[in-house]
């Protein structure tokens, strides 16, 4: 006995889609609660909300060489413990393509723990409108 494709596809259709929406909400649940991915932003503490130095703003708003992210996303899975070329580097590659700059840069090859990095991400990886003022 055989199925109609007509019955069969909406449901085939329906558990894709499920699926789809499960995998895509849960990619973030997927990681540790102790090492979250570069796009989780910490809490506001006044490290991360207080204004930038002079010198720092020029540096957070000086784009960087994609070829600098490569090495950015290594040093990160560096200090997670990673193999350099492990996947989870991705998401710090990819963040910096589109958001790094030479101040963040610096930050993450002077990192030497996960806190420090992410403390580089939530105070210099920011889009234009999120990045604090300088100070005078």
């Amino acid at each position: 006995m055989t199925v109609p494709f007509r019955r069969v596809a909406p449901f085939f259709l329906l558990a894709l889609a499920a699926g789809a929406l499960s995998f895509a909400g849960c990619r973030s649940c997927s990681q540790s609660p102790a090492e979250p991915g570069p796009s989780a932003r910490a809490p506001a503490s006044t490290a991360s909300s207080s204004p930038l130095s002079r010198e720092e703003l020029r540096d957070v708003t000086t784009r960087l060489e994609p070829g600098l992210c490569e090495l950015a996303a290594k040093k990160a899975n560096q200090v997670y413990g990673r193999p350099e070329t492990d996947k989870k580097g991705i998401d710090v590659l990819t963040r910096c393509l589109r958001l790094g700059n030479v101040a963040w840069y610096r930050c993450v090859v002077e990192a030497k723990a996960p806190d420090e990095l992410k403390r580089c991400h939530s105070r210099y990886l920011l889009p234009a409108d999120e990045i604090p003022k300088a100070s005078p």
